[in-house]
């Protein structure tokens, strides 16, 4: 029940809804003067939500900092890579990967350089209508098809959101008798969650974040008053992720 409830409020928490929602309701109204405040409401919340600055200030002051890779130590034994980065478009037979499929990126990099020995994919089917498409296992079939041995790849196939992916994995890593810190490896805006449920589950993590906000190195004046739709889809991702904490919070995963 947890999970449908979940997915509900993603929903009604992304700013757009809330616009086309007033929009809608400005528009049935009778009472010309409500409908007019709620069409005033609406614009102001566009113009809030698609100002560039504002969405990055908020943004880099929740997610987590990334960290020089190149100097990190100690050499960690596992990456835990958390899902909900790929699609699979069954007419190509083909595996899609989304924005935040930088976490499998930066994890391969940190393989690559010797940083971490192997690679544990976290997630199942995390959708309401499942479509016989584990994320897990795609994953680990693309990885072994581009040269990574099949014995560095651990899947986790059975979560369906966070609190999942750290239970389950943590239920391998016990099965392994393996007791030292694992590099956690997503995105910087999704890091305190999973964070906060690690600790929860007495999964001792270290964090690296991926995907995060860079600013632009010179600030203009359309980057303070130019509405950008970018800056509506990162509060659309933050605030998922804010009320997805809480949620957390609420329900005692995190």
């Amino acid at each position: 029940m947890f999970f449908y409830l979940s997915k509900l409020a993603y929903f009604l928490t992304t700013p757009i809804v809330w616009i086309f929602i007033l929009c809608i309701i400005a528009l049935c109204l009778r009472n010309k003067k409500t409908a007019k405040k709620l069409f005033i409401i609406a614009g102001a919340l566009l113009i809030l939500f698609t100002n560039p600055f504002l969405a990055s200030q908020v943004t880099k002051a929740y997610e987590y900092a990334p960290i020089n890779a190149r100097t990190m130590t100690p050499q960690y034994k596992y990456a835990l890579v958390l899902g909900g980065f790929t699609d699979y478009d069954k007419s190509v037979d083909r595996i899609v990967f989304q924005n935040s499929s930088d976490r499998l990126w930066q994890a391969l990099w940190l393989y690559k350089q010797g940083k971490v020995k192997k690679i544990i994919l976290s997630g199942g089917e995390g959708r309401i209508l499942q479509r016989g498409y584990t994320e897990s296992e795609s994953t680990r079939d693309f990885l072994v098809e581009i040269g990574i041995p099949a014995d560095d790849i651990i899947v986790e196939n059975q979560s369906r959101n966070t609190f999942e992916n750290i239970k389950y994995s943590k239920q391998i890593l016990d099965s392994l008798q393996h007791s030292e810190p694992v590099l956690l490896v997503t995105s910087a805006t999704h890091l305190p969650r999973a964070m906060a449920c690690a600790r929860k589950a007495g999964l001792q993590t270290h964090a690296f974040s991926t995907d995060y906000f860079i600013a632009p190195e010179k600030y203009g004046i359309d980057y303070f008053i130019i509405p950008d739709s970018m800056a509506l889809e990162r509060w659309s991702k933050l605030i998922r992720e804010i009320i997805g904490f809480a949620m957390y919070k609420i329900a005692g995963y995190a």
